[in-house]
C-alpha cells in the first residue's frame, strides 16, 4: 500500500504543495500571454515597427484615410520602445533566472522527496516482513478465501500443513475450500450464519485433508461482502477430539469394569455427592444411577443410617492427605437390613487438592451368619480338639503352624502346643525327614482337595525319626487359592516297619540274606528301564554250583547252609553297590551287573567270581570245595527283556557244565549258523 501511494500521484501532488509554501513565480507563469515580460514584450515591438515605418522628414500622410503623424512623435515612440525592449529583455533575464531556480529547487526538493520516499519504503517493507513472519509463525491456522469458496486468497503455513500440503503455494494452487468439508452441508450453515450476523466463533468442523484424513477443527471467521471475501482462523483440536474419544471409551470401560464388579462401587465428590455407581450398588440400594448421581447419602438412604454414613465420609474427607478407612454397618436392601462393611480412600489431584472419595461395600451378612455358626460349632468342637489322641494341625501355606492340639504337640517332642506354634515356623524344613514330601502334600491338595493317608517321615524335636500318616484337606480363598492345610496325624511307625520287613522278606533269601528271585526279577525289571532310558549295557550271570551235593550228604544240611551263606557273602563282596547278587534256588544263584562295557568284560567278572568260589569253605572246622558252573547273557546283545536274558544265560550256564568250560557267553540272536551255540571258555578250577 505505501508503495503504490508513492508510486502514484502522491510524488506529484506532494512537489506541489512544496512549490506553493515557498510563493516562488514559475516559468510558465512569466511566460504566458498576459504577464508583466510578454505585454512589455509586445509593447517594444509595437513601437519599433512604428519607428521603422515613417518617412525620414518625419511627417507622413495617412493614405486614404486622413491621419497624420506629427514629426514630434517619433523621439518619443524610440525611447519608449528602447525602454520597452530593456524592460522585456530585462524580465526575459528574469524568467529565465526564476526558472533555473525553480528547476535547482525543484532538484533539492525531488532529492529529499526520494530519499523520504526510500526511508518509508524500507521501512514499510520492514513492518511488512514482520507482519508475514509473524502470519507464517502463527500456530493457528489463518486464511483468506473467495466467497465462492473457489480458491484460497492467502494463507500462512500453518494452515497448509494442518491441512496436509508441503506449503503456502502448493495449498493455493491446488486447495479448493469447498471441496475441504468432510460434510459439504456444513460450509452452507457457516454462510448461513455469516450472512446473519457477519461473524462465527468456535464453530466445530470437521475437514478433509489432502491424504483423505479427517481433521477437526474450530473456526473463527468474518464475512466481508463488499470486499468480496471472508477470512478467519482455525484451530486444530484433532488431538483433543482423540484425547475426547478417548477418554469415553476409558470412561465406559471403567464402567463396565465397575458393572462387572459383583461389590457395589462408588464414588464422591468433595461435596459428598455421588458421581460414579456400578450395577452392584444400583442393585444393593434399589435406585438406578439416575437417580443417585448428583444426590447425597440422606436422598438414597433412610436418615437414620445417613446420619452415620454422612459421619465417616466427614472424617475421611477431613484428612490432610491420603486416608483409608474401613468399618462394618448396615444398609437397607429390599426392606432387609443387611450386615455390609465399608472400605474408603480419599483420593486427592497432583496438587494436593481433594477430589472426593472412592469407596467399596462388601455384603458381610452370610459371612457374619457363618462366623455366628462357627463359633457355636468351636465351642462344640474345641473338646473334642483339644482331647483326641490323634494330632491336629492347621498350618498356613508359608509353612508356620496357626494352631495344634495337645496330641499333636506330644507326637513331636514339644512340651505344649505353644511352644511348638513358636519354634516350628518351617513345617516342611523342620518337621519332614525329606522337605519336598511337604510340598508334594501341598500340590496334592491343589488338585484333590482331599488328601487321606500321606504318608512321610518326620522328626521329633529330639531327632527320632518316625513315620506318619496324614489326612488333610486343603482351605481355599479367593480365586480358589490354596491358603491354609487342617489336617489329622497318626503315628505309624510300627504298621510302617511291620509292612517294610515283610515286603524285605518277600524279596529275600532268608538263609543267605540276599535278594530271592523275586527280588532279583523286580531288580533285573527296574534296571532294563534304566538301561533303555540311558543306553547303558547289564550283564547277567547264572551260577549253579558243582559238587555241593555231596557236601549235603556227607556233612549236612547245616554245613551245606554254612557254604551257601559263604557263597552269596563272596559273591556280593566282589560286586559293586549298583550290582546285585541272588539265590534263585537250592544251589543256584545269579548276579546283575550295571553298566558293563560288553562281553570282555562280563568274562572279566565271571573269571573273579569263579576264582573267589573256587576257594574252599570253612563251615565250623571242615573245610569244603566247591565248583561253579556260569552263564552269562548281556542286554541289548541277548534280549531285551527279563526273561529273554535269563533263558539265555541259563542256556549258557548248561553249555559251560557240558562241555565242562566252567563258563560260557550266551550266542548272538541272530548269528550265523556256523557260529551257533553258547561260546564257552575254559576256565582252570581256582582261576
Amino acid at each position: 500500500m505505501v508503495r503504490r501511494m508513492l508510486h502514484g500521484g502522491g510524488v506529484r501532488t506532494f512537489f506541489q504543495a512544496a512549490r506553493a509554501r515557498a510563493r516562488l513565480p514559475s516559468h510558465a507563469d512569466l511566460l504566458s500571454p498576459f504577464s508583466p515580460l510578454s505585454l512589455f514584450s509586445l509593447f517594444g515591438l509595437f513601437s519599433l515597427f512604428t519607428l521603422f515605418s515613417l518617412p525620414a522628414s518625419g511627417a507622413q500622410a495617412s493614405a486614404g484615410k486622413g491621419v497624420a503623424v506629427q514629426g514630434g512623435a517619433g523621439p518619443l515612440l524610440i525611447g519608449a520602445g528602447i525602454l520597452a525592449a530593456v524592460w522585456a529583455v530585462s524580465l526575459w533575464v528574469v524568467a529565465r533566472r526564476a526558472r533555473r531556480d525553480e528547476r535547482r529547487v525543484q532538484r533539492r526538493e525531488a532529492d529529499v522527496l526520494r530519499e523520504q520516499y526510500s526511508r518509508a519504503l524500507y521501512a514499510a517493507e520492514r513492518e511488512a516482513e514482520r507482519f508475514r513472519s509473524l502470519f507464517d509463525l502463527a500456530q493457528v491456522s489463518i486464511f483468506r478465501s473467495t466467497l465462492d469458496g473457489k480458491r484460497f486468497i492467502i494463507a500462512n503455513q500453518a494452515c497448509a500443513e494442518s491441512l496436509g500440503y508441503a506449503d503456502v503455494e502448493e495449498l493455493l494452487r491446488l486447495a479448493t475450500p469447498t471441496r475441504l468439508y468432510q460434510d459439504p452441508r456444513m460450509r452452507d450453515v457457516l454462510l448461513d450464519v455469516l450472512q446473519l450476523h457477519g461473524r462465527v466463533d468456535n464453530m466445530e468442523l470437521e475437514l478433509r485433508r489432502k491424504d483423505g484424513g479427517s481433521l477437526h477443527v474450530m473456526m473463527t471467521a468474518t464475512l466481508h461482502k463488499e470486499e468480496g471475501y471472508l477470512q478467519g482462523a482455525v484451530l486444530d483440536v484433532t488431538e483433543y477430539k482423540e484425547a475426547e474419544r478417548m477418554l469415553r471409551e476409558s470412561h465406559t470401560f471403567l464402567q463396565n469394569i465397575l458393572n462387572a464388579m459383583p461389590t457395589p462401587v462408588f464414588f464422591k465428590d468433595a461435596e459428598g455427592r455421588y458421581q460414579l455407581v456400578n450395577l452392584a450398588f444400583e442393585h444393593l440400594f434399589g435406585q438406578s444411577a439416575e437417580q443417585v448421581l448428583g444426590k447425597r447419602v440422606f436422598d438414597v438412604a433412610p436418615r437414620a443410617y445417613a446420619e452415620k454414613y454422612y459421619q465417616m465420609d466427614a472424617a475421611l474427607l477431613a484428612s490432610c492427605g491420603p486416608a483409608v478407612q474401613q468399618y462394618e454397618y448396615q444398609v437397607v436392601s429390599a426392606g432387609s437390613v443387611r450386615d455390609v462393611m465399608f472400605n474408603k480412600e480419599s483420593m486427592f489431584n497432583e496438587d494436593g487438592g481433594l477430589i472426593g472419595l472412592v469407596g467399596v461395600i462388601m455384603d458381610i451378612t452370610d459371612r457374619k451368619r457363618m462366623e455366628n455358626s462357627l463359633r457355636r460349632a468351636e465351642e462344640r468342637y474345641r473338646a473334642l480338639y483339644m482331647n483326641a489322641a490323634e494330632g491336629i494341625f492347621t498350618a498356613s501355606m508359608e509353612g508356620v503352624f496357626l494352631g495344634v492340639n495337645p496330641a499333636m504337640a506330644g507326637m513331636f517332642g514339644y512340651d505344649s502346643p505353644q511352644a511348638m506354634r513358636v519354634q516350628v515356623r518351617d513345617v516342611g524344613a523342620q518337621l519332614f525327614v525329606q522337605p519336598e514330601q511337604y510340598a508334594e502334600l501341598q500340590e496334592r491338595l491343589r488338585a484333590e482337595r482331599v488328601v487321606s493317608g500321606f504318608e512321610a517321615k518326620v522328626v521329633r524335636a529330639d531327632g527320632a525319626v518316625w513315620w506318619a500318616s496324614i489326612s488333610a484337606r486343603g482351605m481355599f480363598g479367593l480365586g480358589d487359592r490354596l491358603e491354609r492345610i487342617e489336617g489329622l496325624v497318626v503315628d505309624v511307625t510300627v504298621q510302617k516297619q511291620s509292612a517294610e520287613e515283610l515286603a524285605r522278606l518277600v524279596i529275600t533269601d532268608p538263609l543267605t540274606g540276599i535278594a530271592n528271585r523275586i527280588g532279583m526279577n523286580q531288580h533285573l525289571e527296574k534296571t532294563l528301564r534304566q538301561g533303555a532310558r540311558s543306553g547303558c549295557r547289564v550283564g547277567l550271570l547264572f551260577i549253579d554250583l558243582d559238587g555241593f551235593k555231596p557236601i549235603n550228604d556227607q556233612f549236612g544240611h547245616r554245613v551245606g547252609d554254612m557254604v551257601l551263606a559263604q557263597v552269596a557273602e563272596r559273591l556280593c563282596a566282589r560286586l559293586r553297590s549298583a550290582d546285585l547278587a541272588a539265590r534263585v534256588g537250592g544251589d543256584e544263584f545269579s548276579v546283575v551287573l550295571w553298566d558293563v562295557g560288553d562281553c570282555a568284560a562280563v568274562e572279566r567278572v565271571s573269571r573273579e567270581l569263579l576264582a573267589s568260589l573256587g576257594e574252599p569253605y570253612d563251615c565250623d572246622g571242615t573245610l569244603c570245595s566247591v565248583g561253579a558252573s556260569m552263564g552269562a547273557s548281556l542286554y541289548p546283545a541277548h534280549g531285551t527283556t527279563a526273561s529273554d536274558l535269563l533263558s539265555a544265560a541259563d542256556s549258557a550256564m548248561y553249555e559251560a557244565k557240558r562241555a565242562r568250560a566252567r563258563f560260557c557267553m550266551a550266542a548272538e540272536p541272530h548269528a550265523p549258523e556256523e557260529n551257533e551255540g553258547a561260546e564257552c571258555v575254559q576256565i582252570p578250577a581256582g582261576k
